[in-house]
């Protein structure tokens, strides 16, 4: 494992922690004491995967960079980039705020109302945090010969559990019924992270 590779992404979780607590929604005290509305930045799981877990994943992965070419990078880079962009259009789209999308209401007339999410710093820091790991899951998992396989079991169990836990799981608990979308993206990632173990 590169644990240098994984302290830049845990510097980059507490970077996001840091945002959150400068923004005051990173508790629910915070947010009372301020008039904010949503889910506090303690309450995301993927913020706690993202500084206790991912990092970790990164750095088993980087151990394996020397197999990847420039080309394999840009196409994996672009590739992350597309999907994480992606993930974030639904996540603007469906709300609800939390420590990593602020509500932005626009009031048109006496009674029309038009609320949009934004990405909060914080958000953005995940943006950027997320276009990164992505890419180095499609260069693990597509880009690269070889694999330990003690390293491509931890690595598969440690994203398929992310991933079920920050889009399956957190949905149930936050919007109290079984989003079709984040069930079918889990899914499609254990799907693909058996096969990847299957046929190594």
């Amino acid at each position: 494992m590169n644990i240098s590779v994984a302290l830049i992404f845990v510097l980059l979780a507490v970077t996001m922690i840091i945002m959150s607590i400068m923004r005051d929604d990173f508790t629910k005290g915070q947010m009372n004491i301020h008039g904010q509305r949503g889910y506090s930045g303690v309450s995301h799981l993927g913020l706690w995967s993202c500084l206790l877990v991912i990092p970790w994943l990164c750095g088993i992965i980087w151990t394996y960079y020397q197999q990847w070419d420039k080309n394999e990078v840009l196409l994996a880079s672009m590739l992350g980039l597309a999907i994480n962009h992606l993930m974030h259009s639904l996540w603007l789209k469906n709300g609800p705020a939390d420590h990593n999308i602020k509500t932005v209401e626009t009031i048109i007339g006496e009674s029309t109302v038009t609320r949009r999410y934004r990405l909060t710093g914080a958000g953005i820091m995940h943006y950027f945090y997320m276009t990164a790991v992505l890419m180095l899951v499609i260069l693990f998992f597509f880009f690269t010969d070889n694999i330990d396989h003690w390293h491509l079991f931890w690595v598969s169990l440690i994203l398929g559990l992310h991933v079920t836990l920050t889009t399956l799981v957190l949905n149930l608990i936050r919007q109290k019924k079984l989003d079709t979308v984040a069930l079918l993206t889990t899914l499609v990632v254990w799907i693909v992270l058996a096969a990847r173990l299957v046929f190594a």
